[in-house]
């Protein structure tokens, strides 16, 4: 209990028992005097009675005004919870609008991501295509070089041969083997060349 009912409280109280004691004097009865007419009636009752009006009255009053206070409160806060509501909503609302472009974003980083990824993977095949036809030419071409160079290596050796052979007298009953000799050096020579 709040302080200030604690002492009206008190203060009640304290009237009563004030009343409670002096409810002899307070009963007698006077003349008591009503502007237009005079009656007979105990005067202190009447007064006790008045106050006890004027504080029911003030009573229902102040249980008015707490009821009407009470009501703009209730009213208050249903237009503030429903204010929140609102606002939780919106929020709500933000937050998929957000995510949502936040998605389309990501969907078109990832499409970018993918694109650039195919063309780099196209570019790296051409590339690799070209190296392989490059290496095929390469290829190719020390194929031919090295066919050249092993027709002019036997062609030099056939020469050289035939300096030798021409260089070289043979006699004549060897002529004969020596041509069949000659035959198996060249075939030797062409095996080791």
């Amino acid at each position: 209990m709040k302080i200030r009912t604690i002492f009206l409280l008190l203060i009640l109280i304290l009237m009563a028992v004030f009343l409670i004691i002096n409810w002899g004097a307070l009963s007698t009865e006077t003349a008591v005097n009503l502007v237009y007419t005079e009656i007979q009636a105990p005067l202190g009752i009447l007064v006790v009675g008045g106050f006890a009006a004027v504080v029911f009255i003030l009573l229902v009053y102040m249980v008015w005004q707490q009821a009407s206070v009470t009501m703009e409160l209730r009213a208050a806060y249903k237009e503030a919870r429903n204010a929140r509501t609102v606002a939780d909503d919106a929020e709500k609302s933000r937050f998929a609008e957000s995510n949502r472009v936040l998605l389309e974003r990501i969907e078109k980083l990832e499409a970018l991501m993918t694109a650039r990824s195919d063309e780099t993977l196209a570019a790296v095949r051409q590339e690799s295509v070209k190296a392989e036809e490059r290496l095929k030419a390469f290829g190719a071409e020390q194929e031919k070089r090295q066919a050249e160079a092993a027709a002019r290596f036997s062609e030099e050796v056939t020469a050289l041969e035939k300096r030798v052979q021409a260089l070289l007298p043979a006699p004549v009953a060897e002529d004969a083997e020596a041509e069949g000799d000659g035959k198996k050096k060249k075939e030797i020579f062409k095996d080791l060349f």
